[in-house]
């Protein structure tokens, strides 16, 4: 049935699916705990370099963190971290193989120390069969995190090195009620490597480039984004599309791009699945 629906239709299912009721719970563990009516969840404390995910190890809970930050990475044959995103409280580890028959290809390392709550096996598959609400959630999760990996591939795959670390600064950071963005603590020049696919040498000089130009302020506990509307500029051109323009890729806290002028005038994509001719 999926595979005859027309592009716009599947557009439309994966907006209504996204776009749940205000009254609908705000995260994926409140409905877990409103639906098998409990107060919380087992929980495990594990110290800063453990791994909880690891491909050749099979990871059938779903994790739900609650302190402390899990770190996502892939390793290429070269032994080379290929970093995937990061999670932090109010968000869930999954892997691929609890929905599904899928490989888990990836890594999930707690970089400081950290509480998770373990959802076990038998009671995902009690939730997937009985609750419309959990598998909404799960599904909007899913999607969101696909649509990270999406910009991040984009951006390694066509931004100048420069350009990504402006995003990724503008992605980590937080406002402060006085409105100013910072990153607290701040990153480590190779974490920000890793975090964009370069060289740490090359992160060095871009930051010093930076902070040489009032762009940011560096100091022990926090880099400061001064010139917050510098750093989007950068990014705007590159954020090519109708859709970039018009929903905005999260960068921090704000993000409004337009599409570059010269592909306002590009053909219209085909209709999926239709061909040429």
């Amino acid at each position: 049935m999926l595979k005859d629906m027309h592009q716009d239709d599947r557009i439309a299912l994966r907006e209504a699916v996204i776009s749940l009721p205000d009254s609908s719970p705000a995260s994926l563990r409140e409905v877990v705990l409103a639906e098998l009516n409990l107060p919380s969840l087992p929980r495990r404390r594990v110290s800063a370099g453990t791994l909880i995910m690891r491909p050749e190890a099979a990871t059938e809970s779903l994790y739900f963190i609650m302190d402390g930050k899990i770190r996502l990475y892939r390793l290429a044959p070269t032994g080379e971290e290929v970093f995937q995103g990061e999670l932090g409280p109010g968000e869930s580890l999954k892997c691929p193989r609890i929905l599904g028959q899928h490989e888990c290809h990836t890594f999930a390392e707690a970089i400081v120390d950290s509480t998770l709550e373990v959802l076990s096996k038998p009671l995902i598959e009690r939730l997937q069969s009985n609750s419309m609400a959990f598998n909404q959630m799960l599904v909007r999760e899913i999607i969101h995190r696909a649509a990270d990996l999406d910009q991040r591939f984009y951006e390694t795959s066509v931004m100048p090195m420069r350009v990504r670390l402006h995003a990724e600064l503008l992605r980590i950071s937080r406002r402060r009620r006085d409105g100013a963005l910072i990153i607290s603590p701040p990153p480590t020049h190779q974490d920000l490597a890793s975090r964009i696919g370069s060289q740490r040498e090359a992160v060095s000089k871009e930051l010093g480039r930076l902070e040489r130009h009032g762009v940011i302020t560096r100091g022990r506990a926090a880099i400061l984004l001064v010139r917050e509307d510098h750093l989007r500029r950068e990014i705007t051109g590159w954020n090519i599309g109708p859709a970039a323009a018009s929903s905005g890729t999260r960068y921090g806290n704000e993000a409004k791009f337009e599409v570059p002028a010269l592909l306002k005038s590009r053909p219209t994509p085909l209709p999926f699945g239709e061909r040429i001719g």
